[in-house]
C-alpha cells in the first residue's frame, strides 16, 4: 500500500513538472512577421535577374521578394526594399538614419553587405599591375585582360595594395558593428539576419586566378561580419549563403555570363535557406524547369563525373553520377550548314560550355568584375522614403 502511494505521488509530481513545459512550448509557437525590411547591396536589389527593374525592386523574383510573398507581405505596405546597388558597409551605415522609421516598424530585417568593400579597389589593383596610375575603367580592363596570373597575384600581394585591401576588410567589421548598434537602438526586438558573402568564381572554369585572390579576401570579410554579428548578441544572426552558392557557383550565379550576381536559381537557394532558418513552410509549388548539367566534381577527363542541374524558377537542385566520356571522337563529315568546330566541341559532353573559357583568369576577372563594379558604383538607385 505504501509503495502504491509513493508511486502515485511521484506520478503527480512528474505530471505537474511537465505541464509548464508543455504550456511554454505551445505559447511560443512559430514567430510571425508583420513587416519585413531588406537592405544592403545589389544582391538584395535583385540586380542580375532577367526581370530586374532599376526603378521597381518589387518586380523581380529576388530572394527578398519571394520571402515577402511567403510571409504574405506586400511591397511598400508591409515589405520594404531599401537596398542600394553598389553600396558598401559605410554607405549602409549612412543610410540607416534615413530609414529609421522602417527599421523601428520591422519585425524582420535581412541584410546583404560587404562585397563592394573589395570591389572598390579594382582600379588600384590594375594600377599596381601596370606600374602606374590609370585614368579610368577602360584602361583598367585593358591592363587586367592582358596580365598574367602571376602578375595579378603579385600585384594583390604588393605592400600598397595589400594594406588597402586589409583596411577595407577591417572597415567592414567596424561598420557592421555600428550597423548592429543602430538597429538595436532603433528596434531592440527586431530579428536581423546578415547574409554571408558567397564566392562567385568558386570552381568556375577560366576564373582560377581571380579566385586565388578573391576567395581568401571573401573569407576575411565573412570573418569580420561573423565577429561583429556574434558580438551584437541576441536578435542578430547569420545566414550561411556560401553553403548554398559556392558548391555550384557556375549554376547559381551569372559568372558564366561574366557577372558576379546570383541568377534566378541562386536567389532561389538564398530564399530557401532563409525559409528554413525562419522555420517557415515554403508555399511555392514549382514544376521544375531544369538547366543543363554542369560538372561539379574534380578529376581527370577519363574519370566518372558528378553533374548538377538547377531549376531556374525555384532553385531546386539535383545531382547525378555520369560515366567517363571518351576523350576523342572519330572524325565525321559535317552536315551542310553546320560549324564543324562547334559540333566537335559538343560531342560526348552534355555540360554547359563557357564561351571563352580558355581566357586567362585575369581576363575573366576584368570582364566580370570591372564593368559590374563601375556600373553599380555609378548607377545607384535613389533612396525611396
Amino acid at each position: 500500500m505504501k509503495k502504491n502511494v509513493i508511486a502515485a505521488a511521484a506520478a503527480i509530481v512528474l505530471i505537474l513538472a511537465l505541464v509548464p513545459l508543455t504550456v511554454c512550448a505551445e505559447a511560443a509557437g512559430p514567430r510571425t512577421y508583420g513587416k519585413l525590411l531588406v537592405i544592403g547591396d545589389s544582391i538584395t536589389t535583385g540586380y542580375g535577374l532577367d526581370d530586374y527593374d532599376w526603378n521597381d525592386p518589387y518586380k523581380c523574383r529576388s530572394y527578398g521578394n519571394r520571402l515577402a510573398t511567403a510571409l504574405g507581405l506586400e511591397g511598400e505596405k508591409t515589405y520594404y526594399n531599401r537596398a542600394e546597388n553598389g553600396d558598401r558597409t559605410e554607405d549602409l551605415l549612412s543610410l540607416l538614419p534615413s530609414v529609421r522609421d522602417l527599421v523601428a516598424q520591422s519585425d524582420l530585417i535581412v541584410i546583404s553587405i560587404g562585397g563592394n568593400n573589395l570591389l572598390q579597389n579594382i582600379s588600384l589593383l590594375a594600377s599596381a599591375i601596370a606600374g602606374k596610375p590609370l585614368s579610368g575603367i577602360a584602361q583598367a580592363v585593358t591592363v587586367l585582360s592582358s596580365a598574367t596570373p602571376e602578375a595579378y597575384l603579385a600585384a594583390a600581394s604588393s605592400p600598397q595594395v595589400a594594406s588597402v585591401l586589409a583596411a577595407s576588410v577591417a572597415a567592414c567589421g567596424s561598420d557592421v558593428r555600428d550597423i548592429c548598434a543602430l538597429i538595436r537602438e532603433y528596434n531592440p526586438g527586431a530579428r536581423t539576419i546578415f547574409l554571408l558573402q558567397y564566392d562567385p568564381s568558386n570552381g568556375v572554369p577560366g576564373f582560377e586566378a581571380f579566385d586565388m585572390v578573391s576567395a581568401p579576401l571573401i573569407k576575411q570579410i565573412n570573418a569580420q561580419i561573423t565577429s561583429a554579428v556574434t558580438a551584437a548578441g541576441s536578435g542578430f544572426e547569420l545566414a550561411d549563403v556560401p553553403s548554398v552558392i559556392d558548391p555550384a557557383a557556375a549554376a547559381r550565379t551569372n559568372m558564366l555570363d561574366y557577372d558576379i550576381h546570383p541568377n534566378l536559381a541562386g536567389h532561389g537557394m538564398i530564399y530557401k535557406l532563409l525559409i528554413q532558418q525562419l522555420g517557415l513552410v515554403d508555399p511555392d509549388e514549382c514544376e521544375h524547369e531544369f538547366g543543363e548539367w554542369i560538372e561539379i566534381s574534380e578529376g581527370q577527363a577519363t574519370e566518372p563525373w558528378t553533374g548538377e542541374r538547377t531549376c531556374r524558377i525555384c532553385g531546386y537542385t539535383e545531382t547525378s553520377e555520369f560515366p567517363a566520356r571518351e576523350t576523342s571522337a572519330p572524325e565525321t563529315a559535317a552536315a551542310p550548314g553546320t560549324d564543324p568546330a562547334a559540333e566537335t566541341k559538343k560531342q560526348g559532353d552534355d555540360r554547359k560550355w563557357l564561351p571563352g573559357c580558355k581566357n586567362s583568369g585575369a581576363s575573366a576577372f576584368a570582364a566580370a568584375v570591372i564593368p559590374a563594379a563601375a556600373l553599380l558604383l555609378v548607377r545607384r538607385k535613389k533612396h525611396r522614403d
